[in-house]
């Protein structure tokens, strides 16, 4: 998606393509994906991984800018991820160059 300029100020669109993020959710789960809010009661994650393991000291926020490290457990999910937004308890914004998805 562009910019869009209405009225000479020029606007960024929120949910882009490569909105990727982790998305640490109630009771543990751990997804990475690409995250779009597509309701007041419904997000969505596509081409989504399940995060489910990291070993090394490094942390989220290391992992979402420089990708997954070699000791990451990401399992492919399917189908979109898709789960109410009251139910996020953190998203860390990632770099998308730093990871492959698709």
């Amino acid at each position: 998606m562009s910019n869009v300029q209405i009225n000479g100020v020029e606007y960024t669109p929120l949910n882009q393509s490569d909105d990727i993020r982790i998305v640490i959710l109630q009771r543990g789960w751990v997804f990475v994906g690409n995250f779009k809010k597509t309701s007041d009661s419904e997000c969505v994650l596509t081409n989504a991984k399940n995060y489910r393991y990291q070993k090394s000291g490094q942390g989220f926020g290391y992992v979402a800018k420089h990708g997954p490290t070699s000791d990451c457990k990401l399992d492919p999910c399917e189908l979109p991820v898709r789960f109410h937004p009251m139910t996020i308890v953190a998203t860390i914004d990632c770099e998308a160059s730093a990871w492959n998805l698709n």
